[in-house]
């Protein structure tokens, strides 16, 4: 599945890039075509996580968030170094809606007050605000004047948006602004990238789990291990999002600890919103699941019990340079996961490395090296026969199931 996102440059006032305000776009057309804000919004974090933000970037990504996602805690789920909270400009702020943004606040994340006009009339959040996004269309030159002379005195910034022209911005500068946008600089250039379809209805299952009274890690982690897009976009969230940055994860389980039942919930939510329709499961998917299970059924049969969550891994994940259109490198750039996965991805020799190329051989029908490999770690054929037809038939069970 293709998606799409949008970004337009935000400048200061050396003309130096300070972020990139993410825009939800259905195709390559440049306009979105959803109308409810959720949506909108969750399709930009989920895309984002997947497309642009590497839990490292030197750039802000502004992202305007709902009143309902602020009052569900969303933003928290991403790092205060990577994101800027645009408030909308058509929210009606009330007094949970105020203490979440104090939350914020305290948290270290900078809040933006979106397309906002002189007519504006909500004290208490243009106090919490560090910027103030002053819309050059909606605002007369005039006003655009007593804007800044007006909240000068509070700790914010301002940033001139819709600069069409070069007059505009030198009239911003002239006046104070500190940051700039528009169609003047550049208009938002579309990115696109590939997303993995979701096996269909694992999302309700899940979403049933977790906020079901006993809440089950064991069996969560069940569900996602069985499917690899959710693996992926499980591992990228750990590495993305405001957790476990530097922290490697060696299974489903240890991402699942991280994030906590809270945070898992929101970002089921963003997911769901993602993939409302029901989707064929690919080929390559069912593919990456025989793999995932044939090489953690083989790590159990030669002895490695204790490092079987690393074979399952190396299996489960050795066709996502496929899936998601890149190479191997940049899929596995943004996933925290066990040094010994990722060398053995990207081809070292190791003892994973071993066990997985057996199962490549096993299913490429090349006999004169699988008797060579399967020799070197103690392994006869008619065994390996059994292993694999488990792994057709489990990884069959998991997509009939689910």
């Amino acid at each position: 599945m293709n998606i799409f996102i949008a970004r337009q440059p935000i400048f200061d006032r050396n003309l130096n890039v300070f972020g990139y305000e993410l825009l939800y776009r259905s195709d390559f057309e440049n306009i979105s075509k959803i109308f409810n804000g959720d949506v909108a919004t969750s399709m930009v974090l989920n895309n984002g996580i997947l497309m642009l933000n590497d839990g490292k970037s030197e750039k802000y990504s502004f992202i305007n968030f709902t009143k309902k996602l602020i009052i569900d805690e969303v933003p928290l789920l991403f790092s205060n170094e990577d994101i800027v909270v645009e408030i909308l400009e058509n929210i009606i702020p009330d007094e949970e809606f105020i203490s979440k943004c104090i939350k914020m606040k305290k948290r270290g994340y900078i809040l933006a007050l979106d397309d906002f006009v002189l007519s504006y009339e909500y004290e208490d959040l243009i106090k919490l605000s560090d910027i103030i996004k002053v819309d050059f269309l909606l605002n007369s030159r005039s006003e655009r004047k007593e804007i800044i002379k007006k909240y000068s005195n509070y700790n914010v910034k301002f940033l001139a948006e819709k600069i069409e022209t070069n007059e505009e911005f030198e009239e911003a500068k002239s006046d104070g602004y500190s940051f700039f946008q528009g169609y003047f600089f550049e208009k938002p250039s579309v990115i696109s990238g590939k997303d993995i379809d979701i096996i269909p209805t694992n999302l309700f299952k899940l979403i049933d789990m977790v906020y079901s009274k006993d809440v089950n890690y064991n069996d969560i982690a069940k569900v996602i291990k069985n499917d690899v897009a959710l693996t992926y976009k499980l591992l990228r969230l750990t590495n993305s999002v405001n957790f476990g940055k530097s922290q490697e994860i060696s299974s489903i389980n240890h991402a699942l600890t991280f994030l906590g039942i809270k945070e898992l919930r929101k970002w089921l939510s963003i997911i769901m919103v993602n993939n409302i329709d029901n989707k064929k499961t690919d080929e390559l998917i069912k593919i990456s699941l025989i793999r995932g299970r044939m090489t953690e059924l083989l790590a159990e049969k030669l002895k490695f019990s204790s490092e079987n969550n690393d074979f399952f891994l190396v299996g489960l994940l050795s066709l996502i340079d496929t899936l998601t259109n890149t190479t191997m490198e940049e899929a596995l750039r943004y996933l925290p996961i066990n040094l010994i996965i990722k060398e053995t991805l990207l081809g070292k020799d190791t003892i994973i490395k071993k066990v997985l190329n057996i199962v490549l051989m096993y299913e490429k029908n090349d006999w004169n090296n699988l008797e060579f490999f399967c020799k070197s770690v103690k392994i006869n054929f008619e065994e390996l026969t059994k292993i694999y037809y488990k792994s057709i038939k489990w990884a069959d069970n998991v997509i009939m199931e689910y």
